[in-house]
């Protein structure tokens, strides 16, 4: 294993920097759970609302990409067409993502609604459910005399 040049100076790329905060929240979650929750408890409710609570599950997604798009673009380098170039690759991959990212968000939402569909005829299933329970329970459904319902 050889190690990068001016490795002591390593802190400094924002690789490595994305990286920790992503080992510290990851450790943060690990020995305080109630943490993270409260933390996103404590944000003004205004803020809450512009952020869909699923972003709390793309945070480590986001600063792994970040992670790998910081390593990749070069930090200190001078003004020059090759980091114009790299730069117009980032923002190409950046354009490709977006959309990607849009149909993501689609199909989560999609799958909310079709969950909450779900939970909805559940719960309007419940009185007929106890209606024909009522029904079975009945002495007229064991050959008795009962009562019309009304």
């Amino acid at each position: 294993m050889k190690l990068i040049e001016e490795w002591r100076q390593s802190w400094r790329l924002w690789s490595v920097r994305l990286s920790a905060l992503g080992a510290i929240l990851t450790g943060l979650a690990l020995a305080a759970p109630d943490f993270l929750q409260s933390l996103w408890n404590g944000l003004p409710t205004d803020l809450r609302a512009l952020l869909p609570v699923s972003v709390t599950h793309a945070v480590p997604t986001a600063l792994f990409i970040l992670t790998i798009v910081a390593r990749i673009v070069s930090q200190n380098a001078p003004k020059s067409p090759a980091s114009d170039a790299a730069q117009q690759s980032v923002t190409d991959a950046a354009d490709h993502l977006t959309p990607l990212l849009a149909r993501v968000t689609a199909v989560e939402t999609m799958i909310r609604d079709v969950l909450s569909g779900v939970a909805e005829v559940r719960a309007a299933q419940q009185p007929a459910v106890a209606l024909v329970a009522a029904v079975a329970a009945s002495p007229s459904a064991e050959g008795g005399d009962a009562a019309p319902l009304a």
